[in-house]
Formats: structure tokens, C-alpha cells, sequence
């Protein structure tokens, strides 16, 4: 009997003072205990509050169901379930409520314990994340939509571009070749020289308008994800830069076994500007030599294309992937400044990012990462 009562009066303390709601209730579902937290939240008096049960006098919104909770508990079944009060002074309220079938002597069930823990802050919490969280996929919905229209806008000028200024280009052209093959004797050669200057301009905006075409076409449609040998891709790329320019002799170092999943059309574009510009600025070195390869150290691998061109000043580096931007004349490198860019925008597509190292007259790295997914 000692031992029941002091077990008793330990329980009051703890109750008396915890934060938590603590309710007893009888086999029948009606309240013959209550602590001051509970008495503050449903602002319901002591006396009303004992021999009642939830369905009768509370402040919960839904009392039927909480009392066939508890009622459930009373036949030994334990539960939790989470509730919401209309609290007088709190406003509105919400606690997660564990039911305890509290067992006698005989092991059967006398009374049922109700603890229940405020979590008011954390589901508004969670319902202003919610909030938020709508708010930001109409915003994406609605960024979405804007792209789309942006997407269908660029297409229109690719069109344009393609049509209506190749065209005239093309008519530039041939009536300048035509000058040219008809006039050639009568022509001082200062005149010749500003015409063919005039048809290397002509050629060089088409180059312009290709390399635009070409960056405009990486920069639409889902990518499509293949096993592709990146090895054997480089391969052919120096094979074809070689055949292109038999007369030089570069080394190529190409690191075996790199496969990759990647859309291989679009990854192509990205190795023949990278390999392209390393042959390119290696045209001036004694021995030029070109590797491909791969460092394994980090969490994914990172590729590299490396030449002993000409190199460039580090204080330049952001620049090198921004559309136009050129670091050497077109006299002494030609090019149109997409490559670089076109590049970024490919290795971004797949997940991946793409940055570059060099020393002026030593050469050039790039360095670039994919996503395997």
C-alpha cells in the first residue's frame, strides 16, 4: 500500500508540473484526473472537468473520434492520434496524444494515461514550408512557361538567322566572286585585296551564324543517356584533326577505358571544341602534344584536355566560357568564340561543370566533370 501511494504521489508531482497535457481517464472514457497544463489550455474547471468525458465537455474539434480512441485504449489497445483544441486563451492548438492502457495488479486494464505533447510549432512550421513550397512550384510553373515561350522564340530566330541571313550573305558573295573572275585584269591589286577581304568577312559570319545555329541546338531537349566511350570518341576526334593537317605533328595521349553515360551527339560537339582548341593554339609549338585523360582522386572523376600551346593569363579565366569572348586575335587564331561556351552549356546539361587552367607560353588545361545519373 506504501509502495502504490508514493508511486502516486509521484506521479501527481510530475504531472502537476510537466508541460505536457496529462489526462486519467476510467474504463468508461470519463476524465478522473487532470494536470494544470490541461486546465490552462481548455480553460474548463477542475470540478466540471473530472467525471466527464471528452464527448461531453472538451475544447477538441473532434471529440467522437478522439473518444473511440481512448475508448480502444480502455480495452487494452494503445494508440497515438493527433488532435486539434479551440483553446480560449491559446487559440489554436495542436498535440500528439499517446493512450496508455494502465494495467492493475491482475494484469487487467484500470485506467487509461493521456499524455500529450504541443506540437503547435512545428505543424506551422511545416504548413508554412507547405505554403512555401506551392508558392515556389507555381513560380517554377510559371518560369516554366516563360522558358517555353523563350524556347519557341529562339527557334523562330534560328529560322531567321538560318533563311534570311544567309541569303543576302550568300548573294554578298557571288556577286563579289563575280567582280572578281570578270574584272581581275582590270582590277589594281589594292582593289582585289579589299575584295577578298570582303568574301573572308563573308565567311566568317557564316561560320558565325553555324556556330550560333550550333549553340542554340545544345541548349534544347532532354538529354538521353547512353554508355559511351569517351576514349574511343577522342580517338576518332585526333584521328580526324590529323587527317585534316598532315603535314603536323602532334603527340596525342589518350587514356584508355573511360566510358561515361552521356547523350554522345551532343558530347562530341563538346570534345571536337575542346580538341579542336588545343590543336589550334598548339600550331606554334615544336612539339606539340595533346592528352586526354582522367583523375580518379575525388568522389567523381574528372577529365582533361591538355596541350602545350600558347596558353593564357589566369587573370582572364572567366571570361574563356562566356559566348564572343577571345583572348587571341582572329588574325593570329581563328574562331568564332562559341566553342568555349558551347562546351559549358553541354557539360552543364549532363550535370557536370567544366573550368580551365593555363600558363602563357607553357599551354592550357580544361577540366571537366559529368553526371553519371
Amino acid at each position: 500500500m506504501e509502495d502504490s501511494q508514493l508511486g502516486e504521489a509521484r506521479f501527481r508531482s510530475l504531472a502537476e508540473n510537466s508541460p505536457d497535457l496529462i489526462i486519467r481517464y476510467d474504463l468508461n472514457g470519463r476524465r478522473i484526473y487532470v494536470n494544470p497544463a490541461w486546465q490552462r489550455l481548455s480553460s474548463i474547471p477542475v470540478s466540471d472537468a473530472l467525471g466527464s468525458t471528452p464527448s461531453e465537455l472538451s475544447s477538441l474539434r473532434d471529440p467522437d473520434g478522439y473518444q473511440a480512441s481512448l475508448l480502444a485504449a480502455a480495452r487494452g489497445e494503445p494508440s497515438e492520434v493527433e488532435v486539434i483544441t479551440d483553446s480560449k486563451i491559446y487559440g489554436r492548438r495542436v498535440h500528439h496524444i499517446v493512450l496508455i492502457p494502465e494495467l492493475g495488479p491482475d494484469g487487467a486494464v484500470e485506467s487509461v494515461l493521456a499524455i500529450g505533447r504541443d506540437l503547435t510549432v512545428r505543424k506551422e512550421a511545416e504548413e508554412r514550408a507547405q505554403d512555401l513550397n506551392a508558392q515556389l512550384e507555381e513560380r517554377v510553373r510559371l518560369r516554366t512557361k516563360q522558358l517555353d515561350e523563350a524556347n519557341r522564340e529562339l527557334e523562330a530566330f534560328n529560322f531567321s538567322v538560318s533563311h534570311d541571313l544567309r541569303s543576302p550573305i550568300r548573294t554578298i558573295k557571288g556577286f563579289i566572286d563575280l567582280v572578281l573572275e570578270d574584272n581581275a585584269e582590270s582590277l589594281d591589286a589594292e582593289s582585289q585585296l579589299y575584295l577578298r577581304k570582303a568574301l573572308a568577312a563573308c565567311d566568317r559570319m557564316q561560320d558565325l551564324i553555324a556556330a550560333l545555329l550550333q549553340f542554340s541546338k545544345v541548349s534544347r531537349g532532354e538529354i538521353l543517356r547512353v554508355s559511351t566511350d569517351l576514349s574511343e570518341m577522342v580517338s576518332l576526334i585526333a584521328g580526324n584533326l590529323t587527317n585534316s593537317n598532315p603535314e603536323r605533328k602532334v603527340d596525342f595521349s589518350i587514356a584508355a577505358g573511360c566510358v561515361i553515360q552521356a547523350q554522345p551527339d551532343l558530347l562530341q560537339i563538346a570534345v571536337e571544341n575542346m580538341l579542336s582548341n588545343a590543336w589550334k593554339f598548339t600550331v606554334r609549338a615544336e612539339k606539340a602534344k595533346i592528352e586526354f585523360g582522367v583523375l580518379t582522386d575525388g568522389p567523381i572523376p574528372t577529365y582533361f584536355v591538355r596541350d602545350n600551346g600558347v596558353g593564357y593569363d589566369m587573370s582572364y579565366a572567366t571570361k574563356l566560357f562566356e559566348p564572343f569572348q577571345r583572348l587571341h586575335a582572329v588574325s593570329d587564331f581563328p574562331g568564332t568564340g562559341i566553342g568555349l561556351a558551347t562546351v559549358k552549356r553541354i557539360i552543364s546539361r549532363h550535370g557536370g561543370r567544366v573550368w580551365m587552367t593555363g600558363e602563357v607560353g607553357v599551354g592550357a588545361t580544361i577540366f571537366f566533370t559529368l553526371n553519371s545519373e
